[in-house]
């Protein structure tokens, strides 16, 4: 089994990261994704993370690129990571190119291209706007047809509870995820549209508050 590692923030979880995820995943045939913590991220002076350990967490859980998702806590740990995982690919953006050519005396080191046009950065200056749909009702195409004219907004994430019908229209729609649970689709977005035919609405109109997303309406007012 060729095992592949990578690591990051996956603050605000974006189009960008996704794409890393899956060209990672295709490196090999087990992917293992390192989170940095909230104070891993502090300690080397990185003070703006938006979400917390555990959301970053569930992100990139609910791409379904990982087979392992571990946390990076200290300096050094890439190279621990390696050789207790057997690691034969260490996979990263290529923003980072030549910085870590010190691993390839462990692995295979291999810099993925970037997404233009996306960046968690964008995302916490409020650029770009992601958006999670609820129900599959004709208001919801309404709403991605709308959506798709404003470059405020990104649709991150779909969830329909038959799983194969989530996958088939996010496949239609373009849309990157097709979320695997309500709770996987309010950590992947900012804010909800919720179908006014979708099934148990005013509970999930309910928890979207409790969580403190913003819910969407049709003319994308809040």
């Amino acid at each position: 089994m060729k095992k592949v590692i990578t690591y990051g923030t996956f603050d605000l979880l974006h189009q960008g990261h996704i794409n890393l995820l899956r060209r990672a995943k295709a490196l090999g045939d087990y992917l293992i994704v390192g989170v940095t913590t909230e104070e891993f991220d502090l300690a080397r002076g990185k003070t703006n993370t938006h979400d917390s350990t555990e959301t970053r967490i569930e992100a990139v859980r609910a791409t379904g690129y990982a087979d392992e998702i571990i946390l990076e806590d200290h300096i050094g740990q890439k190279i621990e990571d390696i050789v207790r995982f057997g690691v034969d690919v260490f996979a990263i953006g290529s923003d980072w190119e030549g910085h870590f050519d010190y691993l390839k005396e462990y692995c295979s080191v291999v810099y993925l291209p970037r997404t233009e046009g996306i960046s968690s950065t964008m995302l916490r200056d409020g650029s770009v706007m992601r958006i999670g749909l609820l129900g599959s009702g004709r208001d919801i195409v309404e709403f991605v047809a709308a959506a798709s004219s404003n470059p405020l907004l990104r649709i991150e994430a779909a969830y329909i509870k038959d799983a194969l019908r989530c996958r088939d229209f996010c496949s239609e729609h373009g849309i990157p995820i097709a979320a695997s649970s309500v709770a996987d689709l309010f950590a992947l977005c900012d804010k909800v549209f919720i179908s006014d035919s979708c099934e148990s609405r005013e509970d999930y109109v309910r928890e979207a508050k409790r969580l403190g997303k913003s819910l969407c309406s049709k003319q994308l007012l809040v």
